[in-house]
């Protein structure tokens, strides 16, 4: 049985900190912890060895449905360990928790997957085929993870499978959500069913004139476009998953939606906001001089609003302030159906959880950020953030802070918890019988 403290422990010593990745090492250890399962095994090197990614494989017998894919990355952000409690790279234990970077995001989530994979690599027939993949270079865009993944061909066996028929019209695990949030001294938790469209625009502004005649112009205008821009609401919509959202809290609260944010906490408010409404925020303005300057803003679009939209809004502001518009990056969001996954991920938490207040329920939403799950739209995958961790060890706030932050840690019943969880809900969706020891 895999001990699965001890593999956590194992990927955070491994230092992946992205620049520069070295995600080769972690994956090199996840093949060998899968030598003896049966499954078909692909490491993929990149960078001359140093990066790539895994996948690896189990053979459903039913043709036609979804593939289920445990999808997670291995490279981690990097950390300043004079600011941490303990090393962030030793996985120091105290009190129960494990310290380290990867804890949260998402080596915890590397094992929960592996763990549950595992368990269905000897529980015989499965419906569907299984795929884990574990990919580098998350934090700097995926251009050397995931999106080199969908344009590789995968050797599985004896044949080359293009990556991207892994994902098409998939069931994909992925990170984003799993954790807790509290509702009248109630744990309900958090499962990503989607993420906002994101990215950037700039407004370039340049005034003539020559060496001696530097005048505020340009500043003037872009000065204009930011008030403009703060003023300015931007198209709203109710999505599917914002409807689930207000219904299910709204239950917890016994309270009606539209009372909804006098309930919530600061955090919580500003996510039930974001989920509602289109937004285009300045972020920085900078120049050269005062005869050019730039405003840069960040873009966060609903699902169903596209880049044809994006050009819509910002083509006029930059005729009618004078400026050169530039799209610097743009990525549509996705809203997957809270059906069948979802009720199964959420049947398997309340088998494992033990709280004293009912059934705990799932509540989806839209994430603010932006993750690998974004990539894989355009293959019609169904993608659900969801690594659960005990509510004693942490909520969504906490876990929120500890991201990207110092200190990052999980406690170690956590870990098995989550273990359970995913082991549980990867045999249902894969029509094999439960086991307890999972």
């Amino acid at each position: 049985m895999l001990n699965v403290v001890q593999v956590l422990q194992d990927l955070i010593r491994i230092d992946t900190s992205n620049p520069p990745g070295n995600e080769m090492r972690v994956l090199v250890y996840i093949a060998s912890l899968l030598k003896l399962s049966g499954a078909t095994i692909a490491t993929l090197p990149l960078a001359g060895g140093q990066r790539g990614n895994l996948v690896a494989h189990l053979p459903g017998q039913q043709q036609g449905l979804p593939p289920l894919v445990l999808l997670s990355h291995t490279d981690v952000v990097p950390a300043e360990a004079s600011q941490w409690r303990y090393p962030p790279f030793e996985a120091g234990e105290a009190d129960g928790f494990i310290y380290g970077r990867g804890a949260v995001d998402t080596k915890q989530l590397t094992v929960m997957e592996l763990a549950a994979f595992l368990s269905l690599s000897k529980a015989g027939p499965l419906n569907r085929d299984v795929y884990l993949v574990a990919t580098g270079d998350e934090e700097c865009g995926s251009e050397l993870g995931l999106q080199q993944l969908l344009r590789d061909r995968i050797p599985l066996g004896n044949r080359a499978v293009p990556a991207s028929e892994l994902f098409q019209g998939s069931l994909v695990i992925s990170e984003g959500g799993g954790f807790p949030i509290m509702a009248n001294g109630r744990a309900l938790y958090l499962v990503e069913t989607g993420q906002k469209g994101c990215g950037q625009v700039s407004f370039t502004f340049c005034e003539p004139g020559g060496a001696y005649l530097a005048g505020t112009g340009a500043l003037r205008r872009a000065t204009g476009l930011v008030q403009e821009l703060h003023q300015t609401q931007l198209d709203s919509r109710a999505t599917p998953t914002l409807l689930q959202f207000e219904s299910t809290l709204s239950a917890a609260y016994g309270c009606m939606a539209e009372a909804l944010p006098t309930h919530l906490n600061p955090m919580m408010g500003s996510i039930l906001s974001a989920m509602r409404r289109n937004t285009l925020t300045p972020t920085l303005v900078a120049g050269p001089g005062l005869r050019e300057v730039t405003v840069t803003c960040d873009v966060r679009l609903l699902p169903g609003f596209d880049l044809a939209y994006l050009e819509a809004v910002t083509k006029p502001l930059a005729e009618k302030w004078g400026a050169q518009l530039r799209v610097l990056s743009f990525h549509p969001g996705y809203e997957s159906d809270a059906g069948e996954p979802v009720y199964v991920l959420e049947e398997c938490l309340n088998r494992e959880y033990t709280g004293d207040d009912g059934p705990v329920p799932l509540v989806p939403f839209l994430s603010m950020g932006s993750s690998d799950g974004r990539f894989l739209q355009p293959m019609g995958a169904s993608v659900f953030g969801f690594s659960p961790v005990l509510p004693a060890d942490m909520t969504f706030d906490q876990a929120v802070r500890m991201v990207h932050g110092v200190d990052e840690r999980i406690h170690r019943d956590s870990l098995v918890f989550g273990c359970r969880v995913l082991t549980r809900a990867a045999r249902r969706l894969c029509g094999v019988a439960e086991r307890e020891d999972a």
